[in-house]
């Protein structure tokens, strides 16, 4: 059994829209060991190239390297809450779903149980 069988997970995998799914690869991204990495290296790179450099495009105290960093928690704050959300969402699916299906193999229990009381009834 594949994890998208579940139908909390067909209807959140299988049926969204590309702009569904955008909050969640952004923050997969943005969660991972490597981001803060490659985001480390462009950092260096910034301040290196503004430093060394006989052109420099942003010079000491680095106004635009502060800007990018305003605009991306601007930004990514947003999308981990829109990604939070939908998990919630889905988790709530899932439950529900889950519910659903412990009752009906209650419901089979119960009868089995039943059944079994009558059988051995009749044996004693």
């Amino acid at each position: 059994m594949t994890i998208n069988q579940h139908p909390a997970n067909i209807a959140r995998f299988e049926k969204e829209s590309f702009l569904e799914k955008l909050p969640d690869a952004l923050t997969d991204a943005i969660g991972k060991l490597a981001f803060i990495g490659w985001a480390s290296l462009v950092v260096v790179a910034w301040i290196l190239w503004n430093t060394l450099s006989p052109w420099p495009f942003d010079p000491f105290p680095f106004v635009f390297l502060n800007l990018a960093f305003s605009a991306f928690a601007f930004y990514s704050a947003p999308l981990i809450l829109m990604s939070q959300n939908r998990q919630s969402e889905h988790d709530r699916a899932r439950a529900e779903e889950d519910l659903k299906t412990d009752k009906r193999t209650l419901a089979i229990q119960e009868r089995i149980a039943a059944h079994l009381a009558v059988d051995t009834a009749d044996i004693e």
